[in-house]
């Protein structure tokens, strides 16, 4: 199943509200700029590259397991390199 930056950007905006947790908090703890952050919830851009969404990921205190769905890392490897290929 291909994930879409749509869907990540979803899972990471309720994981976000879920924690109760702003954007300039997530900010503080991920290092991603506040503007991104948005951009990025709201689509408006889509691209955030992969060390980006990681520390996102981080930041939240989630795995990637839970953005991609799938605990089996060759899996997550592989939506990611779609992910990446999009952006090209």
């Amino acid at each position: 199943m291909k994930v879409t930056s749509k869907q990540i950007a979803k899972k990471l905006r309720t994981e976000r509200l879920n924690q109760q947790m702003s954007i300039e908090t997530l900010s503080e703890k991920s290092g991603l700029s506040i503007g991104a952050i948005s951009m990025f919830e709201r689509q408006a851009r889509t691209n955030i590259g992969l060390d980006n969404l990681l520390m996102w990921i981080h930041a939240l205190q989630i795995t990637p397991a839970d953005v991609f769905g799938s605990s089996d890392l060759e899996k997550i490897n592989q939506k990611l390199d779609i992910i990446i290929n999009q952006t090209k």
